[in-house]
């Protein structure tokens, strides 16, 4: 598993975002690129307020890994998934996305290849090469790896994701630039990532409220996600949510969820970053 740091959400405010979302990747050591691809589309999903999720170094034993990933994707409003490399665990992880009917935005480099090259692991001595993969070492050494061409990925056709291909080498700003091309699909699927926020919300909410107040949490919910999509937000908006989810809490006599609260403070820090750039 090629992941790091938590599977659950951070206890730490983000002001950029409290919009949780899963990134799937191969690692550098089977797309040597993929670094720098990664940190341009996480500073893409925190400018939209998005909040990467990541699995623990434990998860990487095969006895948990798909049980902790399945936990972080339930709670996830979005999947990127990087095709470069077609490695195993981005397919399973594609798969597990796909099968809890996420929103997803599917990437790929225009040169990306099917890595099937790491797949036979260490064949560093001659005899291990034989063996694992049928070549000697100078037969191996010549192998070269496909593209990733669309054709690769027909098994995709029938499932209304369409591959975004972006261009490595384009500068930021680029048509071509992974960051622009992200943000162009969030943008389509905006209307699928709210109702998909909407959801997990509405599932946390108090075990034992009930009646009208339900209506009134489900009410402030929708209301509350649309707030962390507008290009209008604004300090006013967020204290009228923030005012009525703490009326809520007074009159069920329950306590909202956590994510709640910390999906109200980012907005606070969206907003007032918005207010400084109009000012300046």
């Amino acid at each position: 598993m090629e992941r790091i740091q938590t599977t659950e959400p951070s206890t730490k405010f983000s002001p950029k975002g409290e919009k949780p979302c899963i990134l799937v990747y191969s690692s550098s050591a089977h797309v040597r690129y993929i670094d720098r691809i990664k940190n341009d589309i996480e500073k893409s999903l925190e400018n939209k307020g998005f909040r990467i999720v990541y699995l623990k170094d434990e998860a990487r034993d095969l006895h948990i890994y798909s049980d902790e990933f399945m936990k972080v994707a339930k709670d996830c409003v979005l999947g990127v998934v990087i095709l470069d490399g077609f490695r195993p665990n981005v397919l399973f992880e594609f798969g597990v996305l796909r099968g809890l009917e996420k929103p997803i935005v599917l990437l790929k480099d225009k040169e990306a290849v099917i890595n099937i090259r790491t797949l036979y692991g260490d064949v560093s001595n001659n005899d291990d090469c034989r063996k694992k993969t049928g070549l000697t070492t100078p037969e191996f050494d010549n192998l070269r790896n496909p593209l990733l061409e669309m054709r690769s990925c027909s098994q995709f056709s029938d499932i209304s994701i369409s591959i975004s291909e972006f261009d490595k080498e384009v500068i930021e700003g680029g048509d071509k630039h992974v960051s622009k091309l992200l943000s162009s699909n969030i943008d389509k699927i905006r209307t699928e990532i709210e109702k998909e926020g909407e959801k997990i919300l509405r599932g946390k909410a108090p075990a034992s409220i009930s009646g009208r107040f339900v209506e009134m949490y489900q009410e402030h919910v929708a209301r509350l996600y649309s707030l962390a999509f507008s290009s209008g937000l604004d300090v006013k908006d967020v204290d009228a949510i923030l005012s009525d989810f703490m009326k809520l809490e007074e009159e069920s006599g329950n306590k909202m969820p956590s994510r709640i609260y910390s999906l109200i403070a980012s907005l606070y820090g969206l907003a007032r970053e918005r207010e400084e750039k109009d000012d300046s």
